[in-house]
């Protein structure tokens, strides 16, 4: 899926920036930021760290009499403790945005890819019990939801419902789902026109694959799910 992609390239840049810098740092360092603290905690001067030394050696010229004199005296780098602040920060920075897209990434794509995951999002949008009174209705159940969910929402849907959830609420959301699940039941019938259009089970029997879907038993979902066709009256 290409939303999932996008996901990844944003976790290669993050990954690809922490190398560039430290190759840009020169640290023998992997985890330089970490490496910084570990200095701090054992008594370790930010000073003798090597990235951002305070103190160097400056060579420098000076003309006397003719004659030019070369002088080589210790001197203080005071702009090198606003770089190692800035590069510090910058590096946890990265850290940070690393993790949240990692963790961000793994958790769409156990929404997306895994069916399980589909299939209890559907159910929560449903505001159905997972399972029925017996054993037939839990098997016209399961059966039912994965149709939906796989056949009709496909991972596409399920993304734009999580979109339109995190944007409109959860009310909007359930709404929506439960309106394309009723559609879902009344096409469902009109494709099999040896059956009546009523939603509701005729015989006691395990349903099967193909046109026995339509004798599945809204009512046994909710309120929420009840079709706004009518229903026929024997």
């Amino acid at each position: 899926m290409l939303y999932l992609f996008v996901k990844f390239l944003y976790l290669v840049n993050i990954f690809t920036q922490f190398y560039i810098l430290n190759s840009f740092l020169g640290s023998d360092y992997t985890f330089w930021g970490l490496q910084t603290f570990r200095d701090l905690w054992n008594g370790r001067e930010w000073l003798d760290s090597g990235v951002f030394p305070r103190v160097t050696m400056c060579d420098f010229k000076i003309r006397r009499l003719a004659n030019t004199h070369k002088y080589t005296v210790q001197c203080v780098l005071m702009i090198n403790m606003f770089n190692e602040k800035i590069y510090l920060f910058i590096w946890f920075w990265f850290l940070f945005v690393a993790i949240s897209t990692a963790i961000n990434f793994g958790y769409s794509f156990l929404q997306l890819v895994l069916t399980s995951f589909r299939e209890k999002s559907t159910q929560t949008w449903l505001s159905c019990p997972r399972y029925g009174d017996d054993a037939t209705d839990s098997y016209r159940h399961q059966h039912i939801m994965r149709r939906f969910t796989h056949a009709a929402l496909r991972p596409d849907g399920i993304l734009l419902l999580r979109f339109i959830e995190g944007h409109a609420g959860a009310i909007v959301a359930r709404e929506l789902t439960t309106k394309l699940f009723t559609d879902y039941l009344e096409q469902m019938s009109y494709n099999n026109p040896g059956h009546s259009h009523s939603t509701k089970s005729t015989s006691p029997g395990v349903i099967d694959d193909g046109p026995h879907e339509n004798l599945y038993n809204s009512g046994k979902v909710g309120v929420l799910m009840t079709p706004d066709f009518p229903e026929k009256h024997l």
